[in-house]
This record gives C-alpha cells, sequence and structure tokens, in this order.
C-alpha cells in the first residue's frame, strides 16, 4: 500500500506552481485592468490584501494540514458535513460551467483572426474550437494527473508567462526609450475615489480576477511532500500571480492611451 501511494506522488513545487497561475492568471484580464490608470496599483494592493493573501493563507493552511481531505469539497465536508461540501463544489463547478466557455470563446476568436478576421465572428468555428478544446483537455486528463500536470505546465508557460513577460518587458523598453507614458504614479493619481461608485464595481472586478488559488489543493493528495510543498507553492504562484497582473497591466497603461485600450 505504501509502495502503491508513493507512486502517485508526482507532483512538485513546479506543478503546482503551474496549475495554481493556470487557474487564476489570464492574459485576457491586462486590458480591462489597464483602463483603471495608475488606480489599479491601490486596487490590487486592496484587494491582495482583504482576499487574495487570506484566502491563499487558507489554502495552503488547509491544503497541507490534511491530504486525504483536499479541496473545496473536503474541507467543506469535514467541517459542515456532505451536503455542505456538495453545495460548495457544485458552487464551484458552476462557475467554471460559464468561465470555461467565456475564456475559450476568446480563445478561438484571436486564433480565428489570425488565420482570417471574419472567423472571429463566426459561430460555428468559434463552436466547433470549443468544443474540441474541452474535448482534448477530458482526453489528456483521463492519461493521470503526472501527464495532466505536464501539459498544464507547458501551457501556463507558453500561453501565460511567456506572453505577460514579453508584454512587461515592452512596456520596460518603451519607458526607457523615452516615449510617452500615458499614465501619472504619484500619491493623489494612485489613490482612487472611493466616493465614486465606478471605483467600488472596479475593486470587485480586480478582486474576481484573482479568484481560485485553490483550485489545486484538490490535488493536495497527489503531491510530494504536501506540508512543505504545497505552502511554499501557494507562495510562489502569488508572487507570479499579482507581478504579472500588476506589472502587465501597468505596462498596457502606460504605453496605451486610454481611450484606446
Amino acid at each position: 500500500m505504501s509502495s502503491s501511494s508513493s507512486v502517485m506522488k508526482k507532483l512538485g513545487v513546479f506543478s503546482v506552481v503551474m496549475i495554481t497561475v493556470g487557474s487564476v492568471d489570464s492574459i485576457r484580464n491586462l486590458p480591462a485592468s489597464a483602463l483603471l490608470g495608475s488606480h489599479l496599483l491601490s486596487l490590487y494592493c486592496i484587494a491582495a490584501l482583504l482576499f487574495f493573501l487570506p484566502a491563499a493563507l487558507v489554502s495552503a493552511e488547509l491544503g497541507s494540514s490534511d491530504t486525504q481531505r483536499g479541496g473545496i469539497f473536503g474541507w467543506v465536508n469535514y467541517a459542515f458535513g456532505p451536503k455542505a461540501g456538495l453545495l460548495a463544489v457544485w458552487f464551484q463547478w458552476t462557475e467554471n460551467l460559464f468561465w470555461y466557455p467565456t475564456i475559450l470563446s476568446f480563445i478561438a476568436a484571436s486564433i480565428g483572426y489570425l488565420i482570417a478576421p471574419q472567423l472571429a465572428s463566426n459561430k460555428l468555428f468559434i463552436c466547433s474550437v470549443v468544443i474540441s478544446v474541452f474535448w482534448a483537455v477530458t482526453l489528456v486528463n483521463l492519461c493521470g494527473i503526472e501527464i495532466s500536470a505536464i501539459v498544464a505546465s507547458i501551457c501556463t508557460m507558453l500561453g501565460l508567462i511567456v506572453p505577460m513577460l514579453v508584454v512587461i518587458v515592452m512596456g520596460v523598453v518603451w519607458w526607457h526609450a523615452g516615449r510617452t507614458i500615458h499614465i501619472s504614479l504619484n500619491w493623489h493619481s494612485i489613490w482612487p475615489n472611493f466616493h465614486d461608485q465606478a471605483m467600488w464595481t472596479s475593486l470587485n472586478a480586480v478582486i474576481l480576477s484573482l479568484m481560485g488559488i485553490e483550485v489545486a489543493a484538490v490535488h493536495s493528495d497527489s503531491v510530494n511532500n504536501p506540508k512543505r510543498t504545497y505552502p511554499l507553492a501557494i507562495g510562489i504562484s502569488g508572487l507570479i500571480l499579482l507581478s504579472t497582473l500588476i506589472c502587465g497591466s501597468l505596462s498596457i497603461a502606460a504605453a496605451v492611451p486610454h481611450d484606446k485600450i
């Protein structure tokens, strides 16, 4: 039994980080955040302090404390019983039911536009791509957690981290070349006016862009040394997520005029 169990524990820090970052991060969020201008700095800091860091700390603690009860269902089931656990994981599943078609439609439209601009609005093309990707991901996951983690790591690196680093580097090059900077980074411009209802709406959108840090905990029983690996992976993931989202959004806001984002 111990031999079989050790064989199943395949995920290390890097794999958990890639799964977590891939579950939360999205280059699609950068233009929306860039619309906030210099306010995005304070809004992300507030969202991190009030939501993201507490959620990350709770996930790290629960994910490393009992590897047999990982994930939302396990945690809520252990605390409040199976009915509450089922309701909690149903909410998480329902969220994905809407999120995945949205993000896959965005990907399909982007691919279609590269091939031929008219494909970006072709419903048959978009539906075909979305359904094909759903089935491809399902088949990959049927191959086991180790193969799934490898594919997730490759996709996260090539589809998220590398493009975001390119955007950030381009922003640095833009600033270093002495080009026009379309935002000002001083106290009065960074701190938003919360008497404006739109700022509360923007804060809500920023918090939504940081949701999902707990997703990888469902794999805690497949992690090598979870008491060390999972908290470390959550910490690294948090740094990557905040730095890429903030720096990438600032790069766009600095280089592109607000009315053209």
